[in-house]
């Protein structure tokens, strides 16, 4: 059954018209994501070479951060000898985005379909990634600590002050801060896993 806000007894018009309003409010959330990240990197450029912080490492290069290296004028993360396949550059980060976005038309807008109820208090977002789907969670439940855990620090300096970013390989045994969640969220990041089972069995642990 389509989500509430897609449905009418009108027909495919009114459907069509409901599938605009939410792609565009999809657009606009994509859009205040990517105004915080442009916003940290240009704090970032601006920050005297001495005056080195988490912020500061998404823009410096390998030699220095340990955190990126350039393959082909393409970023690629080299945290953990480089284990994930993919790019972590500008281009990749906005795909991101735009499948965040396209997750959100399938699923009506909401941000997850699990039975969390209204008001989780431990959320943690594997392979977070440019943490578009955090800070959503964390604006949505605003008394909840949210978690982001990725290997590449390419997440935006600024967020709900309930947003914490972690980088970290979820394939190694989960630290203490990591268990009595109420919600741990993921998606399409299975691919870059060497052991999905080990994973799963962690996150039930």
């Amino acid at each position: 059954m389509a989500p509430e806000h897609l449905s009418s007894p009108e027909g495919p018009g009114s459907l069509a018209n409901g599938l605009d309003n939410l792609i565009a409010d999809n657009e606009a959330s994509y859009h205040r994501h990517t105004l915080r990240i442009q916003t940290a990197r240009s704090i970032s450029h601006s920050r005297d070479d001495d005056d080195i912080d988490f912020t500061s490492d998404y823009e410096m290069s390998s030699a220095s951060s340990g955190f990126t290296s350039l393959e082909a004028a393409t970023k690629y993360h080299v945290f953990e000898n480089g284990r994930y396949p993919l790019p972590n550059d500008e281009s990749e980060q906005n795909r991101e985005e735009i499948k965040h976005s396209m997750t959100k038309v399938i699923t009506g807008g909401a941000l997850g379909m699990a039975p969390v109820g209204d008001s989780p208090q431990k959320i943690i977002d594997l392979g977070t990634g440019s943490g578009v789907w955090a800070v959503e969670a964390g604006d949505y439940y605003p008394s909840a600590h949210i978690l982001g855990v990725d290997l590449s620090p390419i997440q935006p300096y600024f967020a709900p002050p309930n947003v914490e970013w972690k980088i970290d390989d979820l394939e190694a045994d989960w630290p203490s801060a990591y268990r009595n969640t109420d919600y741990i969220h993921g998606r399409c990041f299975v691919n870059t896993l060497r052991n999905p089972h080990k994973l799963v069995v962690s996150a039930y642990e």
